[in-house]
């Protein structure tokens, strides 16, 4: 073997050993801090917390083991970190950006929404999703869907990729089946949506909602929302007319289709 093959080799394998080293320092880092989480000295604690956040992903596991910890002080700021974690509250994050991801885990219903419409505007989309899947409260998760589908880019963004029905799907997961309809009706049929497939020329896709839908008053729901949106003009310049009357003829009332037509027009 050459000199210069067995100093590539000897370089790999100690680089290799210089990482294993790293790693192992950091994992007894890790161990310590955990330990100093039960401390009786408050600054004590609270350094430790603070190292442990600043390891990110890395502390995770054995953070995780922290939960089993008989002393309440552990469980108590493991938990804390790892609800960081879980929100995506990592080193690396930008400070504004976690901050407003705080602002609406933690903060009031109109600081909330405002922290929502921001993160939107900044277009943290994947940070919007995950806050909408990690909500407890069933409204919220509606009310925040909805508030996303009426931004401008947020819409497309979400529509394109098909990312809207894992979304709807994960907002009415424990939910009944009147209350998902409802939710359905409210989102696929509001005007940014109804614009943007009309705009794609997807409308099949909304075509098919009514065509599919069994119970008569959701589905005369959905016609009557679509007869009176402010995007059935689109719709008529974009020369989809063809489309509202499939829409139509999924209705079996004839009076009802009467008089959504005469309001189409």
């Amino acid at each position: 073997m050459s000199s210069c093959l067995v100093s590539i080799a000897l370089s790999v394998v100690f680089i290799s050993q210089a990482e294993e080293r790293v790693e192992a320092d950091a994992g007894l880092k890790i161990q310590a801090a955990i330990k100093q989480l039960s401390s009786s000295d408050f600054a004590t604690r609270k350094k430790a917390s603070q190292l442990l956040w600043k390891q990110g992903l890395a502390a995770e596991p054995q953070l995780r083991a922290a939960l089993k910890s008989p002393d309440g002080e552990t469980r108590l700021r493991a938990r804390k970190i790892l609800r960081d974690f879980d929100y995506g509250i990592l080193p690396g994050v930008d400070p504004g950006i976690a901050g407003l991801v705080r602002d609406f885990r933690d903060g009031q219903p109109q600081q909330r929404q405002a922290a929502f419409q921001q993160l939107l505007d900044k277009e943290q989309y994947a940070t919007t999703e995950r806050l909408i899947r990690l909500e407890k409260q069933p409204e919220v998760r509606r009310g925040s869907l909805s508030q996303l589908v009426q931004h401008p880019k947020a819409i497309g963004e979400f529509v394109e990729q098909s990312r809207i029905d894992a979304l709807m799907e994960a907002v009415a997961a424990d939910q009944n089946d009147d209350w998902r309809r409802t939710v359905t009706i409210q989102l696929m049929f509001s005007p940014k949506v109804l614009q943007y497939h009309t705009e794609k020329k997807q409308l099949k896709k909304i075509i098919a909602l009514i065509e599919n839908e069994k119970q008569d008053a959701a589905r005369a729901q959905m016609l009557n929302t679509l007869s009176a949106s402010p995007a059935i003009g689109s719709v008529i310049e974009q020369r989809q007319l063809a489309m509202l009357l499939t829409a139509l003829k999924a209705e079996p009332n004839k009076r009802l289709r009467g008089q959504l037509l005469s309001r189409m027009y």
